[in-house]
């Protein structure tokens, strides 16, 4: 019979791994906590949003690009995780995966400022002449 770890919420295995301060314990719990909830929802959220904008388009995300940025996603992350570690006392996310989900979302945003900067420009733009033109309005719908 094989031993199998108890399902616990992200919120506290992030806790514990806040808190623990031996490394090797540290570095396990940190790698339970993206590979279990952080990498798969990263995943699913890119592949979604790269696929659903270049399926409009006519052609498909090469697959390199989201691997690309799934990799970013994690990367900061990462980062935020080890400056939340480094405050010390600082509470952490109300909801992980929330967070998790906000990191991947901003991921595929710079993904696309990056692939059409023209289009970028052009929607500040025109979004500067809306909200600062006595003739122009924006609504949200």
């Amino acid at each position: 019979m094989q031993y199998q770890e108890p399902v616990r919420e992200p919120e506290t295995l992030l806790t514990e791994w806040l808190r623990e301060t031996d490394w090797q314990l540290g570095k396990s719990g940190l790698e339970s906590l993206l590979s279990r909830y952080a990498e798969p929802l990263i995943r699913r959220i890119v592949t979604f949003k790269l696929g659903s904008a270049t399926s409009r388009n006519g052609g498909g995300t090469p697959r390199a690009d989201v691997e690309d940025v799934c990799s970013t996603a994690v990367c900061n992350l990462l980062a935020r995780l080890e400056r939340l570690k480094g405050q010390g006392d600082q509470p952490a996310f109300r909801s992980f995966s929330g967070y998790v989900a906000v990191t991947a979302y901003n991921a595929c945003n710079e993904y696309f400022r990056a692939k059409k900067p023209a289009w970028l420009r052009l929607s500040m733009k025109l979004r500067y002449r809306a909200t600062h033109s006595p003739n122009f309005a924006l609504w949200e719908s």
